[in-house]
């Protein structure tokens, strides 16, 4: 196809006319492209000569293009998955956070013991689910045995993908303790799930919604339950990835939550 919208423009130096023409066409696949023609006129005393150029670039421009584009990938990747990162795990953080203060709320409200429940890898093997370890939480309640759970308040709960609870962290300061290995004897009795009384990592309030841990560790200061990014095989591993943590901290006196932030931890 020939058809396009052209237009002329001329300049001279050094004795030479040059007239250049610049067409936009349409190719047979209906596609626009710039044709440009430049051509010498010959004036006394000058030579004629004839020029051609196209609206391409050349093959030195585009690799210098795609050098510059893989230079600023590299340098930026690492900001959005850090980026990413961080989102997954505040994500986390707010939805157990949220788990906690329902544990309270039903715990003071219909007068029951509840029972927040961590899965470690014992509690995910004896419910049969093995891909609880680690990564899920579920609300139970019991009306008399503060060591039984006979209703189920909640389903299991998953963090979200590649984000675990960390149980290999032991806080610096001896007024707290992670969640995770401070277990309770607990028994779980509802219609679709029993699991013989056994130590499981858990938050359990009191009629008076007093948290309460291992009836024999010392009381503390904080609880904490930390999130990290990583997997549970990671953590049989002992090899959990160094970075950044959400660290949710309850009150072991009256329940409540003091903080949720993040820290960003070099090494063990």
């Amino acid at each position: 196809m020939n058809a396009g919208l052209c237009s002329r423009f001329f300049s001279g130096n050094d004795g030479h006319r040059h007239e250049s023409l610049r067409c936009l066409k349409l190719d047979t696949q209906g596609m626009a492209f710039l044709q440009e023609d430049f051509r010498g006129e010959h004036m006394p005393g000058t030579h004629y000569r004839t020029e051609r150029a196209h609206g391409g670039f050349t093959l030195i421009e585009l690799l210098a293009v795609m050098l510059i584009m893989a230079l600023l990938l590299t340098v930026s990747l690492p900001a959005f998955r850090n980026l990413a990162r961080g989102r997954g795990i505040d994500r986390a953080a707010r939805e157990v956070a949220s788990a906690v203060h329902m544990a309270r709320q039903r715990c003071a409200l219909e007068q029951k013991h509840t029972f927040l429940v961590f899965a470690d890898k014992d509690v995910a093997e004896a419910a049969g689910r093995p891909d609880l370890a680690y990564r899920a939480y579920a609300l139970f309640a019991g009306s008399e045995d503060r060591n039984t759970a006979d209703e189920r308040l909640t389903s299991w709960r998953f963090l979200p993908d590649h984000t675990v609870f960390d149980p290999l962290h032991t806080p610096n300061d001896s007024n707290h303790g992670n969640i995770m290995n401070l277990y309770r004897n607990l028994e779980i009795n509802t219609e679709d799930l029993m699991i013989s009384k056994m130590g499981m990592p858990s938050l359990t309030y009191g009629s008076k919604a007093n948290i309460q841990t291992l009836r024999d560790h010392p009381s503390y200061g904080k609880i904490r339950i930390y999130i990290a990014e990583g997997t549970p095989e990671e953590i049989e591993r002992g090899s959990l990835r160094e970075g950044l943590r959400a660290i949710i901290e309850v009150d072991d006196y009256d329940t409540s939550i003091a903080t949720v932030h993040t820290e960003d931890y070099d090494q063990y």
